[in-house]
This record gives C-alpha cells, sequence and structure tokens, in this order.
C-alpha cells in the first residue's frame, strides 16, 4: 500500500505506511519478498525526493510508532488530494 500510495501522490501516507510496514518486518524477523524490494523501493524513492528527507523521515517515524490496528485504519484511509502519477 505504500507504494500504491506513492504511486498516485499521496507521499505523506506512503511515507507512514513505509515505515510501519518496515516496523512490523522487524518485528517478525523478516523482510519483502526480495522481488518485491526494488518495485517498491522505486515508486518510495520518488515519493521521499518529492517530500524532502526531513519531512520524509518524520512521516515514517509516525509509520514505524504505529501499533498493527492504526496501520490498517491509515491503509484504508482514502487519501486528501492526489498528485499526478509518479512513476521511478
Amino acid at each position: 500500500m505504500a507504494a500504491v500510495n506513492a504511486a498516485e501522490g499521496h507521499d505523506g501516507q506512503a511515507a507512514e505506511l513505509a515505515g510501519a510496514a518496515n516496523a512490523q518486518w522487524a518485528s517478525m524477523s523478516a523482510q519483502a519478498l526480495a522481488m518485491d524490494r526494488p518495485i517498491t523501493a522505486g515508486y518510495l524513492d520518488v515519493a521521499r525526493k518529492r517530500m524532502g528527507a526531513g519531512t520524509w523521515h518524520s512521516a515514517w517515524r509516525r509509520g514505524e510508532a504505529m501499533d498493527v490496528d492504526g496501520a490498517v485504519r491509515l491503509a484504508l484511509r482514502k487519501p486528501r488530494a492526489a498528485l499526478p502519477i509518479a512513476r521511478p
């Protein structure tokens, strides 16, 4: 969902979801599938560049602090305004 949000221009939500996902993967001592990581990273890199490193990092940290229920609610929330679709 983080990559989808990034592709649709919802960069803040993408950063929070990426942080939440990272925290969940770490809590399980696991990581995303190797074939999925480069695709996701491409979209997230574009979003990070648009937001700037400091703003991205703040949103990522908010996501990392979320519990699973909060992350699911965020993933299901309709983002406010969309930017043009960005491709990595």
